[in-house]
């Protein structure tokens, strides 16, 4: 059955945040995923070095993997934190991105953040882990040079800045 946003007269669509008039595909962008409430559920930081859950370890697993199962991703840079990971991704032109998806949308990003917070739910839910995300999450089109290099430093040297990030609130891993 293909989505029909009139069904329901728009009744429980939530707005989206993503810009309306760009069609997320090829391109280069620096993306942010939240685990629910900012839970630390990734591992933690100590000496300024990250030290991996179990879920952290798979998560950084499945990031080194994503263009196995996405061919057209290349992962230029990514940081797996205590209760977020950070994403410089390229996605190189493809027949699938003019294609609308199920949901009448055109661009590839939503549909490889969704697989990748999927598989790392899934893999969760059978290791018994209580894990969510956040529902949403940030982007950032790269669109000059000089912010693909300052966006690259920022990730490179996240854990090192962990104690003045806003998104550490130490607590502990909620996962022993």
């Amino acid at each position: 059955m293909d989505f029909n946003p009139q069904l329901y007269n728009e009744k429980f669509r939530i707005p989206t945040n993503r810009l309306t008039d760009v069609i997320y595909g090829a391109g280069f962008y620096h993306i942010v995923i939240c685990t629910k409430d900012r839970r630390y559920f990734f591992g933690n930081i100590y000496d300024h070095e990250m030290h991996y859950s179990s879920i952290g370890e798979f998560t950084k697993n499945n990031i080194e993997q994503l263009s196995e199962h996405y061919p057209d991703v290349i992962i230029h840079r990514y940081q797996v934190m205590p209760n977020h990971i950070h994403l410089l991704l390229q996605i190189v032109p493809s027949e699938e991105e003019t294609q609308p998806n199920k949901f009448g949308k055109i661009g590839r990003l939503g549909v490889i953040i969704r697989g990748l917070k999927s598989g790392i739910s899934k893999w969760a839910n059978e290791n018994h882990i209580d894990f969510a995300w956040q529902s949403r999450f940030y982007d950032s089109i790269i669109k000059h040079p000089e912010q693909y290099s300052e966006t690259d430093y920022y990730i490179q040297n996240n854990v090192l800045r962990w104690s003045e990030d806003k998104m550490n609130t130490n607590t502990h891993l909620v996962e022993p």
